[in-house]
């Protein structure tokens, strides 16, 4: 069964059971942690997702197409998805990509160049710790998270060295 909380007040109020869930979740991870978990934020970029995270009076721009993005990524994955889920992933999405081309990331050598939406909503998870919700999101979306058998993985170390 797949629980689902959109942006809309009035759903959030009669599904108040979900957003708890959720935040029972949520784990606050060191910069070094983060990255031992496979994270690919650089340290600003990190910095600012916990600043959203951890903070109520953080302020980011939820443009509706960003909000819809995260919903409708989430929920095709069949995870779960909450206010907080959606500020970080917003405030990640405004940070990573231009204003005039929501969809070409930003140049600059401060954050996180080359993460898709999807990417964004993975590290965003990540950075919650779901690491349930992290391997049902990134199984859903095979294709742009491919699965490296370990034995495979250990093949190509020593073929490097």
């Amino acid at each position: 069964m797949c629980y689902y909380v959109n942006m809309n007040q009035e759903n959030i109020e009669k599904e108040g059971v979900v957003g708890e869930k959720v935040a029972e979740q949520e784990s606050s991870l060191s910069y070094n942690d983060y990255l031992e978990k496979g994270g690919q934020l650089s340290e600003s970029d990190y910095e600012l997702a916990k600043s959203a995270m951890e903070s109520d009076s953080f302020e980011v721009k939820m443009s509706s197409s960003s909000t819809t993005q995260a919903e409708n990524m989430a929920k095709s994955a069949g995870i779960i998805i909450d206010n907080k889920l959606i500020k970080i992933y917003c405030a990640l999405r405004e940070q990573t990509f231009t204003p005039e081309n929501n969809d070409e990331p930003k140049k600059d050598t401060g954050t996180s160049p080359g993460l898709s939406d999807q990417k964004l909503l993975a590290e965003t998870l990540r950075l919650m710790d779901r690491t349930d919700d992290l391997e049902l999101f990134m199984g859903y979306y095979s294709n742009i998270f491919p699965k490296v058998n370990k034995k495979e993985e250990e093949e190509n170390m020593r073929a490097a060295a």
